[in-house]
């Protein structure tokens, strides 16, 4: 009997593995890019400039509601974590039957009647947007067979949706630079 050598083990690419999984410095990463799709270049008689085409405030509905979830779903995790000590706050699943947890599945749809009422380039940006949000959304639950949120995954997504607006209201206001977005 020969031993062969030992194989290395299956390694993910990061392509594949869910965004809201990977590290922080890949959630930030990915959320400048996208806040960078939001505004396109227009050169016209030799002057380029930098044209919003989804503004902030149509993203605030959406920030607001996500904001607002979030201060819901914290009071949820610190009741379970006085109930049971020996949770960590990254081990807290919230079930299905808290409101709250249908409310995050409704969350893209904030972001699809945004995106609908649009036109042209713009509705391209947000619905990319949104389609990214539905995936990401989708992911939080599918890790569980019982379909509850694991509360930690919620708070990276916020910090992704976060990271978004501060970047787009950086680069409206033109304090990013272009080189930071790509």
């Amino acid at each position: 009997m020969t031993n062969s050598p030992a194989q290395p083990a299956a390694r993910l690419s990061p392509a594949t593995v869910p965004l809201i999984d990977r590290d922080m410095a890949e959630i930030i990463h990915q959320a400048k890019k996208r806040a960078g799709l939001f505004f396109v270049e227009r050169t016209t008689n030799n002057q380029t400039k930098l044209e919003v085409l989804v503004d902030t405030n149509q993203l605030r509905n959406f920030y607001e509601a996500l904001v607002q979830l979030g201060m819901e779903l914290r009071e949820i995790v610190r009741t379970k974590l006085k109930a049971n000590p020996s949770l960590t706050e990254d081990s807290v699943k919230i079930e299905k039957s808290y409101s709250q947890v249908d409310r995050v599945i409704l969350l893209p749809s904030k972001l699809a009647w945004s995106a609908a009422r649009m036109k042209g380039e713009s509705a391209k940006a947000a619905t990319k947007f949104y389609v990214e949000v539905d995936g990401i959304v989708k992911s939080l639950f599918e890790a569980d067979a019982e379909n509850s949120l694991n509360y930690a995954r919620f708070k990276r997504f916020q910090q992704y949706v976060e990271t978004v607006i501060i970047y787009h209201k950086a680069r409206k206001e033109k304090v990013v630079s272009k080189e930071d977005l790509m």
